[in-house]
């Protein structure tokens, strides 16, 4: 299993600085933008957390292995 290699803390800075968070799981995906900076978060087992609607899902065990793919890149057409 792959392991976490971005904190709560960093995803949100990249999304505040205009980039694109993809989450991916085998069946779906997910584009986090600027507009869901603050989004994500840490457990207090210091597993990855992302908000979705009420709750918040689980983006890691608690020993840092995802159970998701993250890639973080900019949107089209922005300036980076």
């Amino acid at each position: 299993m792959e392991h976490a290699t971005y904190t709560a803390e960093e995803l949100n800075a990249h999304l505040l600085a205009g980039g694109a968070v993809l989450v991916a799981t085998y069946t779906r995906a997910t584009e986090y933008r600027q507009k869901h900076a603050g989004w994500f978060s840490t457990a207090k087992d210091g597993a990855l957390l992302v908000q979705s609607g009420n709750r918040k899902d689980r983006l890691s065990l608690a020993d840092g292995s995802l159970i998701v793919s993250i890639r973080l890149g900019y949107p089209k057409g922005s300036v980076k």
